[in-house]
């Protein structure tokens, strides 16, 4: 079996019925939870020294919020989402999502997420965007207005069960420009 360093995604081999060995291939979905989950580690190990950090329960997770946070010196709490975008580098436009899922019409992060900021990164420049969602959610119709809508295709775990996201794309200057912060990380 094929090593991998810890923190990263990739594949291993296993053995097959022909004694041969067979590399698995990730699914879109699984890809991306695995990328996911490697962001997540990079912001807690960046955020940790200054904030304790608990995980969202699974109950909490529905509710559009992975982390709470609390500042080691003032004792302030806060709760966070966790986004990364690996588009917005290349495109220069963040994508606030409005609809999650195109079938059910089901409310998109930025109409349902109970979180109070979103720290929004984008892996490619290793830069993080602290954003207030009170922010997002009072700007969001001027964008809304200002603004093209666009749709993204999810890719589901088998071939047929892939979605549609709807959202407005953002441009990054506006993104920084309301944002509480930009911050480098993992450079």
């Amino acid at each position: 079996m094929t090593q991998q360093k810890p923190g990263t995604t990739g594949t291993h081999q296993y053995p097959d019925h022909q004694g041969g060995v067979t590399t698995p291939t990730l699914t879109p979905f699984r890809r991306d939870l695995a990328r996911g989950q490697e962001i997540e580690r990079l912001l807690d190990a960046y955020l940790e020294p200054t904030y304790e950090i608990r995980p969202a329960t699974v109950r909490e997770q529905r509710q559009g919020i992975d982390r709470f946070l609390t500042h080691r010196e003032t004792g302030e709490t806060f709760s966070i989402d966790y986004k990364a975008d690996w588009l917005a580098a290349r495109t220069g436009n963040v994508f606030i999502e409005t609809v999650s899922v195109d079938r059910t019409g089901a409310a998109g992060w930025a109409l349902s997420s109970r979180a109070d900021w979103i720290f929004y990164y984008l892996p490619q420049r290793a830069r993080l965007y602290v954003l207030s969602m009170a922010e997002i959610v009072s700007s969001l119709p001027q964008w809304a207005l200002i603004y093209r809508v666009a749709t993204a295709e999810t890719p589901g775990s088998g071939s047929s069960d892939g979605y549609h996201s709807a959202g407005v794309l953002v441009p990054l200057a506006e993104i920084e420009r309301v944002a509480e912060a930009v911050v480098e990380v993992g450079k």
